[in-house]
């Protein structure tokens, strides 16, 4: 390895191109007891499952703090309570809601992941490390939903669940088939994301030093140029 870079890269949901890890938002029939489902919803499940190792938010340093299944289950459901009056009495009684977070409430991904040059194969290559859920959670005391990351998942011990677990891709050009695994498609960068942070001695995201919203868009477009470039510096002629 002549080179090596860690990049924490955001997928955008909305976007046409990662709309095939959104949809369906509901579980689909495929028949003899499977099921096309989206990637918050394979992940949630399988982690409340305990077949993938969940792990908290730590910036720090990832993969450290694991989430129990029964935790991710108490993060992904409250009870709230609502007052409310008895039509038939006239007395005032408090009912109970129950709020779930579901893969439709999914709005992005982190993507943590390695970028390095392999000598030996003369390519510039990259390795998911992670990825991270980001979805809608509401506030308590404001009512306000803002996108929070509910846990992490270590891609190497996750890559097992997402090989056997399919995607239609109808949106793309170009491609053998239009069915795929979870693994190829992200493996294969099928995906389009926006750079948020490289590794650098301030351990500095781009939103620390760039404050408006365009001159982060253009710093991570000079980020991806600069990979590019040294790509193009490493070959002799």
């Amino acid at each position: 390895i002549l080179w090596t870079k860690r990049y924490l890269t955001l997928i955008n949901l909305k976007e046409r191109p990662n709309l095939p890890l959104y949809f369906p938002t509901t579980p689909v029939s495929m028949g003899r007891g499977k099921y096309r489902t989206s990637l918050a919803h394979l992940l949630i499940e399988k982690v409340k499952l305990g077949e993938i190792t969940a792990y908290d938010e730590t910036p720090e340093d990832y993969f450290t703090e694991l989430l129990s299944p029964e935790e991710i289950k108490k993060m992904l459901s409250r009870v709230d309570s609502i007052p409310d009056t008895d039509w038939d009495t006239g007395e005032d009684i408090i009912t109970y809601d129950t709020i779930n977070i579901t893969a439709a409430d999914a709005r992005s991904f982190y993507v943590l992941e390695d970028k390095f040059f392999d000598k030996k194969r003369s390519v510039l290559d990259r390795r998911i490390i992670g990825l991270a859920l980001i979805a809608n959670k509401e506030n308590p005391e404001t009512g306000e939903f803002t996108p929070e990351v509910l846990f992490w998942v270590w891609y190497p011990e996750a890559r097992q669940v997402l090989a056997n677990n399919f995607l239609i891709v109808d949106n793309q050009k170009y491609i053998g088939t239009k069915h795929m695994t979870y693994d190829e498609f992200l493996t294969k960068r099928l995906y389009t994301s926006t750079i948020i942070k490289e590794s650098n001695m301030y351990d500095r995201a781009i939103y620390d030093y760039k404050k408006n919203e365009m001159h982060q868009l253009l710093e991570a477009e000079r980020i991806k140029n600069d990979i590019r470039y040294l790509e193009s510096d490493l070959w002799e002629y």
